[in-house]
């Protein structure tokens, strides 16, 4: 038998080959779900033809693996392919690896971008059906084989390649998903689409590494399993630590360094080897012949640093560094936007820890599972005598079929920026930071009273995986930012606030619960003594917006399950309930109250209130709107996009009307003035732009240190605010 990475013979009964170290449970066929040209017809696969899930027909076998095997298949219901991954039953094989198999799966269905292999769907497995996961099913080939056909790459090319691999690794940071397992086996190359001459990246096997990590994990010491792969993985992997998202930079790092020299930076006669140099040694100097910039190399140089605190601290803070290195800084074009880094169509509200109802509500939908390493501070240096000890114990453990886990605190990062308050627009006539009111955790929602009298914000903030987390909606007064009051809600995250017209009540929305059973609350609030005055169980997932209509006698919620509903105010009974066709993550009603506009993952909606009909989708949106508003009189609705676009559209007629392109990153709040003539639009570029609708320009940009998560114009149009990731409101006076 033949090593099916390096080819060379492997000794009988070997756990992993001993020439380029690759555990021998895993193989390249395995990570790439995609149709080839040597399908494996040699042997009658059992599933073949046969129909899993209801739903999934296994047309051929793609390849086999150490977790599985993949099958290109046919969607029954819908006629296109996908490629489905059937895991082994010993990754699925009792309570607490089901748990995780969902986990995993839900959290990596949720990473939505051009450079990730999307997964559509997943089986948990029952009865003699197995698990398995639904991908999508894309033509290309593995870095690997460029390299096997190519050997190193020009240094151009390399650093375009990886820039584009960091676009996707960069989106699961964000969520708190780690890879665990880059390496150029798991990355695809794709040809160039018509419109762009560039070579496309498709990232895979996002949720399964984790899997693989516990599994193996249990029987480590029976099996000898060496979890990942040693050439790519990073120090504290090899020593079995808890990782986060700069051990997947460590991968990179050592990608990068393969495709510039030809081979990765260490190499040895044995995993063993492999896993000391990744210890105690430096990587070899690249060749001065390959003419690899200085800038390039310190870049790479940090990327491989032993210590993770003297890593670059996520993937898109390396493809920054690679950008500027290379002398490719970030440039956004009208036709680059639907590449860039976008967190996909679910946006803000991803942190739902699927084991305890732990909401880290940097947003609110996407990881439903997935939680980095709850690593506690510590020292930054490794000391001599534990890397010899690690040495000495994996060496050992590793002849007679084991491997040690040897835990160290890691130092956490600091995510929040110091706060900026000299901030103007570009032009004469300038807003001012007036005043920065302090929350407790990350501002979601924020509204002002009808007569501009109070401001109400509602934040939430993530505690451990194993703690529950809080909520707290805050009153203040808006002329002296002085604290009237706070409501505290425990084990919910609330996501969405909104005035009554009357300013009487103030409505939120929440999320609770974990992966298998999730609630979106609707509650209404005496605006002036707080006392809750009605509470439904509304939604089976998360409540994402809330609005009252103009009489102030409706209330719309919008949910992830799928719905929107209307809630009488005075009872808080569900009055009508409209069925949507996916989630729904904003909605606003038409001044007249008449038409309520409803965003959601692929269309915005315009819907008849009174008859709870769809009268028409708003076309010329390509990502999902993730933020939405009409302006004062109605004619127009302004919906924002993960692709940092605004976008007004004509209600009567469905007519695209104008475009803004401006932000550089997912525009997830917007708000007219009450005069109808400016729009603000804040996103995760840490910017609120103001844009005068009257000439279609923009008139200005306010910089901030913060994600924009909400803003608000007061209702006298003097005054708006802003808030975000920074746990802090600010007012701004023109």
């Amino acid at each position: 038998m033949n090593c099916p990475q390096c080819h060379k013979a492997l000794t009988e009964g070997a756990l992993f080959c001993n020439s380029c170290g690759l555990s021998i449970t895993q193989t390249k066929s395995e990570e790439n779900p995609r149709v080839g040209s040597h399908e494996e017809t040699s042997e009658r696969d059992p599933w073949l033809g046969k129909i899993i899930g209801g739903k999934y027909e296994l047309l051929a076998l793609l390849g086999r693996g150490g977790m599985g095997s993949v099958y290109r298949a046919r969607r029954l219901h819908i006629g296109d392919e996908v490629a489905v991954k059937v895991l082994h039953r010993e990754y699925v094989n009792e309570e607490k690896t089901v748990e995780r198999f969902r986990r995993e799966a839900q959290a990596a269905a949720m990473l939505r971008h051009p450079t990730i292999v999307a997964i559509y769907d997943f089986g948990e497995g029952s009865g003699d059906e197995p698990a398995f996961i639904v991908m999508e099913l894309v033509e290309g080939t593995t870095l690997r084989k460029i390299l096997e056909s190519e050997g190193s790459l020009e240094v151009q090319r390399a650093v375009a390649l990886m820039r584009e691999v960091c676009k996707g690794v960069a989106v699961a940071h964000r969520l708190n998903v780690i890879h665990r397992d880059i390496k150029p086996d798991n990355i695809m190359i794709l040809p160039p689409d018509v419109d762009d001459v560039r070579e496309r990246v498709k990232v895979v096997d996002f949720g399964i590494a984790k899997l693989r990590d516990m599994t193996a994990a249990k029987t480590l010491t029976q099996t000898g399993k060496v979890i990942g792969t040693v050439y790519y993985m990073s120090p504290e992997q090899c020593c079995a630590e808890p990782l986060d998202a700069r051990s997947d930079v460590y991968s990179l790092g050592t990608v990068l360094y393969e495709l510039l020299a030809g081979a990765p930076p260490f190499t040895g006669e044995s995993a063993t080897a492999i896993v000391i140099k990744h210890l105690n040694h430096p990587p070899p100097p690249l060749s001065s012949t390959l003419g690899i910039a200085p800038e390039l190399e310190k870049v790479l140089a940090r990327a491989l640093a032993k210590e993770p605190a003297a890593r670059q601290s996520d993937a898109s803070e390396l493809r920054k560094e690679l950008g500027a290195a290379s002398g490719a800084p970030e440039v956004r074009t009208t036709s680059e936007r639907k590449f860039k880094d976008t967190i996909g169509p679910s946006h803000r509200w991803a942190g739902l820890s699927s084991s305890a109802p732990a909401v880290e509500v940097e947003t609110a939908i996407e990881r439903s599972a997935v939680q980095a390493s709850n690593s506690d501070p510590g020292s930054t240096s490794r000391p001599a005598i534990g890397s010899w000890l690690a040495i000495a114990l994996i060496a050992l453990l590793l002849v007679v079929g084991g491997f040690v886990a040897i835990r160290k605190p890691w130092l956490h990062r600091s995510t929040v920026s110091p706060p900026t308050t000299n901030v103007s627009l570009e032009n004469p006539g300038s807003w001012r930071v007036e005043r920065t009111l302090a929350t407790d955790s990350k501002v979601y929602a924020l509204a002002f009273s009808p007569d501009d009298q109070q401001l109400v914000t509602a934040s939430s903030e993530a505690m451990r995986e194993d703690r529950e987390f809080i909520s707290e909606l805050k009153f203040w007064k808006a002329s002296s930012g002085e604290l009237i009051r706070t409501i505290t809600e425990h084990s919910e995250g609330v996501l969405a606030v909104a005035f009554s017209p009357d300013g009487n009540t103030v409505a939120s929305g929440t999320g609770s619960g974990n992966s298998s059973s999730k609630i979106g609350k609707v509650k209404l609030w005496d605006a002036h003594t707080g006392n809750l005055k009605w509470a439904v169980n509304g939604h089976t997932d998360f409540t994402t917006a809330v609005a009252f209509s103009p009489d102030g006698r409706t209330l719309a919620s919008a949910s992830l399950d799928h719905t929107v509903k209307l809630w009488d105010t005075q009872t808080g009974t569900v009055v009508k309930s409209l069925p949507q066709q996916d989630k729904v993550y904003a909605i606003a009603f038409s001044p007249a109250g008449k038409i309520l506009a409803i965003a959601g993952q692929k269309t915005v909606g315009v819907w008849d209130v009174d008859a709870g009909e769809l009268k028409q989708e708003l076309s010329g949106n390509t990502y999902a709107t993730v933020a939405v508003a009409f302006s004062p009189d109605g004619r127009l609705v302004a919906g924002g996009d993960v692709s940092g676009r605004v976008t007004l559209w004509d209600v009567q007629t469905g007519t695209l009307e104008q475009t803004f392109s401006d932000h550089a990153d997912v525009v997830d709040a917007l708000t007219f003035s009450p005069d109808g003539k400016l729009l603000a639009s804040g996103g995760y570029d840490l910017s609120v732009i103001i844009w005068d609708l009257k000439t279609a320009t923009k008139l200005g940009t306010l910089a901030d240190s913060d994600k924009i998560t909400a803003i608000a114009f007061s209702h006298n149009g003097r005054t708006f605010a802003s808030g975000g990731a920074g746990k802090r409101v600010r007012l701004w006076r023109e």
